[in-house]
C-alpha cells in the first residue's frame, strides 16, 4: 500500500503528452509542466539539422539537453567571464556536446488540446558564441502561470553555428548560419508539435534578448522562416547595427581556414572530425592572435537563409505595398 501510494504521488507529479514525434513526459512543479530537453533535430559538424519527427518509446524529459561547446566548456568562465558567470549560471552545472539541438516546453499544468495558447519562443543571445537555454535568468519562464506556451531552445554557437569552409560549399552547395538553420527547424518543430501540449500554431511569437533579438530579427527577414512565427519581440540587439551588415559566407572563409594549419588536417572530413575540445582550444587561440578571427562566427548571407544585406532586405520590405 505505501508503494502504491508512493507511485500515485509521483505520477501525479509528471503529465504525459502525445504529439506527433510520440509520447513524451514532464515535470509538474508549482502549476508548470516542465518538459525539458526535447531533440528537435540532429546534425553533424558543419551540416544542415534534420527535423527529429519520431522518436521510439517513451522519451522522459525531466533533465535539460546538452549545451552547445563553447568557451566556458574548456575555459574556467569564473576568471575569464566573471559577471556573466555570476548573473547567468551561478551555482549550475552543465554539460556540452556537439549534439547539442534540444529545446524545452514550459505550459501551465491544465493544458490541453483545445487550450490554444499562444506560444512565445525565447532565443538566447551570448554574442552567437555563448550561452544556452537553461541559464538562471530565463530556464524558468513565467509564462505558463499567464497562460502562455513558453518554448526555450538551443542551437549551435560560434565556430560549430557559423564556420564558413569550402568544404561545405562543395557538399552542400553552401556554407555557414547552422545555428540560424537550428532556429529555423526548431521552429518546425515547434509548429508541428506544440498543438498537443495545448498551444496555438499559428499564434508563435519569437523573442530574444543581444544576439537573440539579432536572430529574430534575421529570422525576420528569411524566406525560410516567414511562415513558422507571427509576431516578434526584439531585446537590446535589434536593429541595423554593424554587426548585423552581412556578407557573404564566402568573405572571411579564409579566416575559418588558417583552423587546417592550425590543427595540421589536410582535408573538410578530417577538420569535421578533429577532436572537439583541441579545436576549440586552437579556435581561441587563433582569435586571439589573428586580425579580424574574434567576431567572424556570426550570422552571413548564405543565398538560402539569408538572401541579401539588412539594409537591402528592409528596404524592400518597407517598399512593398501594404
Amino acid at each position: 500500500n505505501m508503494m502504491d501510494k508512493y507511485n500515485k504521488e509521483i505520477n501525479n507529479m509528471i503529465k504525459s503528452v502525445i504529439n506527433p514525434c510520440g509520447e513524451v513526459r514532464g515535470k509538474i512543479e508549482d502549476g508548470i509542466v516542465k518538459f525539458k530537453g526535447i531533440r528537435y533535430a540532429t546534425s553533424k559538424r558543419w551540416g544542415y539539422p534534420t527535423l527529429v519527427k519520431k522518436w521510439d518509446g517513451v522519451l522522459d524529459a525531466f533533465e535539460y539537453g546538452d549545451c552547445c561547446y563553447q568557451k566556458r566548456a574548456i575555459f574556467d568562465e569564473e576568471i575569464e567571464n566573471s559577471f556573466y558567470y555570476r548573473e547567468y549560471r551561478k551555482g549550475l552545472k552543465y554539460t556540452y556536446s556537439e549534439d547539442c539541438l534540444f529545446l524545452n516546453v514550459f505550459t501551465p499544468e491544465d493544458a490541453n488540446l483545445d487550450s490554444k495558447l499562444p506560444v512565445i519562443v525565447y532565443i538566447h543571445g551570448g554574442s552567437f558564441r555563448s550561452c544556452s537555454a537553461n541559464e538562471l535568468c530565463f530556464m524558468d519562464p513565467i509564462w505558463p502561470k499567464k497562460g502562455v506556451i513558453g518554448v526555450t531552445i538551443n542551437y549551435r554557437l560560434g565556430l560549430l553555428g557559423f564556420g564558413c569552409f569550402q568544404g561545405a560549399i562543395d557538399e552542400s552547395g553552401r556554407t555557414g548560419n547552422y545555428g540560424l538553420a537550428d532556429q529555423i527547424c526548431a521552429l518546425e518543430w515547434i509548429k508541428e508539435n506544440i498543438e498537443a501540449f495545448g498551444g496555438d500554431s499559428s499564434n508563435v511569437t519569437i523573442m530574444g534578448q543581444s544576439a537573440g533579438a539579432m536572430s529574430v530579427q534575421d529570422l525576420c527577414l528569411s524566406p525560410l522562416a516567414e511562415p513558422l512565427f507571427h509576431k516578434t519581440v526584439m531585446i537590446s540587439g535589434g536593429g541595423v547595427h554593424k554587426l548585423m551588415t552581412h556578407q557573404p559566407s564566402t568573405s572571411k572563409m579564409h579566416l575559418f581556414e588558417k583552423l587546417y594549419e592550425a590543427t595540421g588536417c589536410s582535408s573538410f572530413e578530417e577538420l569535421r572530425n578533429y577532436d572537439v575540445v583541441e579545436l576549440f582550444k586552437k579556435y581561441y587561440y587563433l582569435c586571439d592572435n589573428v586580425k579580424g578571427m574574434g567576431m567572424i562566427g556570426t550570422p552571413y548571407i548564405d543565398g538560402e537563409i539569408l538572401v541579401d544585406t539588412q539594409f537591402n532586405r528592409l528596404s524592400k520590405i518597407s517598399n512593398k505595398p501594404h
